[in-house]
């Protein structure tokens, strides 16, 4: 548990995967075993886990439906895609954002999920995610002739707006 709140305060959450740097293989069939133990005492199956370590580890905000700890890694992400948006006005973060290194990966990872629902394969896109996405002008094509038109029309606008302002001036 103490080498489980370590990486939390490292990474923010506790979903620990076999993905993480080896170092970390261990605790990635803890955390696995947590979750296991978990369902079967829910169950009201014999476990291995107890009230005492539940509480422990739901005060540490471990997830025992991994499920939900993805919905929980992809709400933050979608925090800091927001964050990218009030900064730049788009969502077209470049794949290779040093700012951000994971968000590039995490935005690309979108589009190839919505791709994947598109044409009827298992895919992690939902409809409440789509839904939020768009609500900050997600452009699921990364090549999107409309939003570089956009961009035209925003500076064009921009400049007739300065040209108005210079011309009060004088």
């Amino acid at each position: 548990i103490q080498e489980l709140k370590e990486f939390k305060d490292i990474y923010g959450h506790c979903n620990v995967s076999r993905k993480h740097d080896k170092k970390y293989h261990e605790l990635a069939k803890f955390v696995s075993m947590q979750r296991h133990y978990y369902k079967l005492y829910k169950r009201g199956g014999a476990s291995r886990i107890s009230d005492e370590r539940i509480k422990i580890l739901k005060d540490l905000g471990f997830n025992f439906n991994f499920e939900q700890g993805l919905t929980v890694l992809w709400l933050n992400m979608f925090e800091e895609l927001k964050q990218f948006y009030n900064e730049h006005g788009h969502c077209k973060v470049p794949q290779v954002y040093a700012k951000n290194p994971k968000m590039g990966q995490w935005v690309k990872s979108q589009r190839t999920q919505y791709r994947l629902l598109q044409n009827g394969k298992h895919s992690s896109m939902t409809k409440a995610r789509i839904k939020l996405l768009e609500s900050i002008g997600f452009i699921w094509e990364a090549n999107n002739t409309a939003f570089h038109q956009r961009q035209i029309r925003d500076a064009s606008l921009q400049n007739a707006i300065e040209t108005m302002m210079q011309k009060k001036k004088t």
